[in-house]
């Protein structure tokens, strides 16, 4: 049986008894003790904080890494200035979707990737069709060196402004900004992007050797905001919740489920809670759609959550 990968923060997981599970070959918290719908409502209230350092993170630089990214990616990345960030999608020739993505810029030559965890080999085996075209182009895995936090909700700007004692080192007051600050005498960047619904949320991208000891001192400070540890259960039904909007929205939808906005993808083994939980948290509607086929995903079938659009 192939053994599963792990975070910087596997250790921290189970010494704070997670439920951990096997999530496209990682293994993650799927919750915590308080359970599912618990932080859920603690990460609406107060704040939470999520080990994604499961997700494929990719540095690309040099000359060619603009001319690269404009030839790879959906979104517009000479729109970036150093700073910015936006979401995006690798495209295939024909129009269809090998992921979607997150980038970042930066520096003037220098962007961060952030794809998938279920797809992260698949685009970089992608990408590598490509790379002969860019002769000055340095494209580098950097999975297993960077770990990714998510901070988010209401008192996570309280929580960082603690941290880093000046407020004037965050990034700036806007959508999909990041900075570059110093952590544990460490080069750290922020970005103020997640994919819970909160408004106040921001991304943080450690070296895999300060990872724990940023999470301890981020759920150190936090503990008197009421901010705490979060699953990846909780995370998917705050996007349920917030509407998140998915690549495969419709895409790949039966002719019975079109009238319906799809929100998330869920297995079928935990289709039930994800429902129940939805009917607790006031969800007009969650149904239960037909097994759904689709090359984006690391899984074929997938039973649907969805909830009524308009």
């Amino acid at each position: 049986m192939k053994s599963l990968k792990k975070t910087p923060l596997n250790k921290v997981h189970h010494a704070l008894k997670a439920k951990m599970v096997d999530f496209v070959g990682w293994e993650m918290p799927l919750n915590y003790s308080p359970g599912i719908l618990a932080e859920h409502l603690t990460t609406r209230k107060f704040g939470g904080l999520f080990d994604i350092s499961h997700m494929g993170r990719f540095v690309i630089r040099g000359q060619d890494a603009l001319p690269f990214l404009q030839y790879v990616l959906t979104n517009n990345a000479a729109a970036l200035q150093p700073g910015q960030s936006q979401y995006t999608i690798i495209p295939n020739e024909s129009g269809g979707a090998v992921d979607d993505t997150y980038l970042y810029r930066l520096d003037k030559n220098e962007y961060l990737l952030v794809v998938n965890a279920a797809n992260m080999e698949k685009d970089w085996a992608w990408f590598q069709n490509y790379k002969p075209k860019f002769p000055q182009l340095i494209l580098e895995d950097r999975g297993a060196r960077i770990a990714m936090l998510s901070l988010q909700g209401p008192r996570a700007k309280a929580v960082l402004e603690t941290i880093l004692g000046d407020i004037r080192k965050l990034p700036e007051p806007a959508r999909n900004s990041l900075t570059t600050v110093e952590m544990f005498d460490t080069m750290v960047t922020i970005a103020r992007t997640g994919y819970t619904g909160e408004p106040i949320r921001f991304e943080l991208f450690p070296t895999a050797e300060i990872a724990v000891r940023l999470w301890n001192k981020l759920l150190e400070v936090g503990k008197k905001e009421g901010i705490a540890p979060i699953g990846l259960g909780a995370r998917d039904t705050l996007r349920l919740e917030a509407g998140c909007d998915f690549l495969t929205i419709g895409q790949y939808l039966p002719p019975s489920l079109r009238h319906h906005k799809v929100v998330r993808y869920v297995p079928p083994e935990e289709f039930e809670e994800y429902s129940n939980i939805g009917k607790q948290l006031g969800f007009r509607r969650v149904v239960s759609g037909s097994l759904v086929r689709s090359s984006f995903h690391a899984a074929e079938t997938y039973l649907l959550a969805a909830k009524e659009a308009g």
